[in-house]
C-alpha cells in the first residue's frame, strides 16, 4: 500500500465510474480471473452479458 490510501479510496468513492475496488492484490487477481472466465464463456456461447455492481 501507498501512503495515501485513504485519499485514493475517497477519490474512487467520489468518482462517477463504477469501480469494483479490492484492498488485497491476491483477491483482486482472483476476481479478475473469474470475471474474464465468465466473459470468455459468454463470448463462446454467443451470449451478451452485462455486469451490475452493488455500489
Amino acid at each position: 500500500e501507498g501512503t495515501r490510501v485513504d485519499d485514493a479510496k475517497a477519490l474512487i468513492a467520489a468518482s462517477p465510474l463504477k469501480i469494483l475496488a479490492c484492498d488485497d492484490l491476491d483477491e483482486a487477481a482472483k476476481m479478475v480471473v473469474k470475471l474474464s472466465e465468465i466473459v470468455s464463456l459468454a463470448k463462446e456461447a454467443q451470449v451478451d452479458i452485462t455486469f451490475q455492481l452493488p455500489i
